[in-house]
């Protein structure tokens, strides 16, 4: 309080965040012989003030008077993007010194700014032409990436669909053929471009059916789990129980699909590996079942006698932000579980990681992938078939 009365309130700001900096110290006294020695004059007051400010920053005030610093060259929005994100992405224009302004005006020392908002608005990409701040370009990619995403993830479903009325089946194959049909480099920019409709649909069903009638080898449909599943009964257990009287040979868990107790299994009897038990929803189970029938055994998990720890694969997507990490540690320490590995990598404002753990039970890894599925920034949390 002695503070602000010896020396005025923009003395009080210094002394709350900005204090050491030469160049606000050198503003607060001139500012202070300013309004010592100034006439009453308003415009030739103004000068002065502008005159006696740091010039590498500007300096302007809230409508409550508050202080915030700013780059040289800083405009509304990147005033309103300092205040806070959603304040920037919904900015429309603000008002300058009582005058309408738009969001492109570069803020001068001294200016009274406010920021006038519309729930229409949305961020776009050519603002990242003229805004200087690192926080509000920051900003404005994460939202892009994050519009992007949702709409490759709708553009996804479109595509999925049409392939099913199509009577085609959708995989990595279909994909990777129309990467390099149209020159694309990720999946995620297909599905952008399907979803914007700059991909026509009807080209696309042409250009798979070419395809067809060149291949030489049908393609193996995916199996779909409720299909195999109606062929061997199973229980939740933690011991496995060979059928069909192959008593004798050994078993391993197939590295294709990574069976963990509690998920339909059946077993395949190898010619020299004993006996691979699978997943009812392994890609491979349509192939194996259709082709070496006389192979396929029944299997099923018995009551647990002792505890017992399964490899799990787990892929995740999200917005790049180094905290997902941290979450996804902090989520599993609370869980216990072994890591065996946990690989990921941020590219373009996406996160991308690759998970494996050993967990009890199949119940113990749905809720993992749930808890995972609901960490801010995670689009999309879900196993997946990789090598133990």
């Amino acid at each position: 309080m002695d503070e602000i009365a010896e020396k005025g309130l923009a003395a009080h700001f210094k002394y709350k965040g900005l204090k050491g900096e030469s160049g606000l110290d050198t503003w607060l006294t001139r500012m202070r012989e300013i309004l010592e020695s100034s006439e009453k004059e308003d415009t030739t007051f103004l000068d002065q003030v502008r005159s006696g400010l740091y010039i590498d920053e500007v300096f302007v005030f809230t409508p409550k008077g508050d202080l915030r610093q700013l780059p040289a060259g800083s405009t509304i929005l990147d005033f309103a993007f300092d205040i806070h994100t959603a304040v920037g992405a919904s900015c429309i224009g603000g008002k300058v010194n009582g005058k309408n302004v738009t969001i492109r005006y570069v803020l001068q020392n001294g200016d009274h700014v406010s920021v006038i908002r519309s729930k229409n608005q949305k961020p776009k990409r050519d603002w990242l032409s003229f805004v200087v701040t690192s926080k509000a370009k920051t900003k404005i990619k994460q939202v892009l990436n994050e519009e992007k995403v949702k709409a490759a993830s709708e553009g996804k479903e479109i595509l999925m669909r049409r392939l099913r009325n199509w009577k085609m089946t959708f995989g990595d194959a279909v994909v990777k053929k129309l990467l390099d049909s149209y020159n694309l480099k990720t999946s995620q920019d297909l599905y952008f471009q399907i979803a914007s409709e700059k991909i026509d649909l009807l080209e696309i069903k042409d250009l798979l059916q070419k395809e067809e009638k060149n291949e030489t080898v049908p393609s193996v449909p995916v199996v779909q789990e409720k299909e195999v599943k109606d062929l061997f009964g199973t229980q939740y257990s933690d011991f496995l129980v060979i059928e069909d009287k192959v008593d004798g040979l050994d078993y391993k868990l197939a590295k294709c699909c990574n069976p963990v107790m509690g998920d339909n299994i059946f077993g395949f009897v190898t010619i020299t590996e004993g006996i691979k038990i699978h997943r009812t929803s392994c890609p491979n189970a349509h192939f194996l079942i259709d082709r070496y029938p006389y192979r396929i055994v029944g299997a099923h998990w018995t009551k647990p006698e002792s505890t017992s720890l399964f490899t799990a694969a787990i892929k995740i997507t999200g917005v790049e932000d180094i905290s997902i990490v941290n979450k996804i540690a902090d989520l599993l320490s609370d869980y216990k579980v072994n890591v065996r590995s946990f690989n990921y990598n941020m590219d373009d404002g996406m996160f991308e990681g690759q998970l494996n753990i050993m967990v009890t039970n199949n119940n113990v890894l749905q809720g993992i992938i749930r808890r995972i599925q609901s960490i801010k920034g995670v689009i999309r949390a879900v196993r997946y078939n990789a090598p133990s």
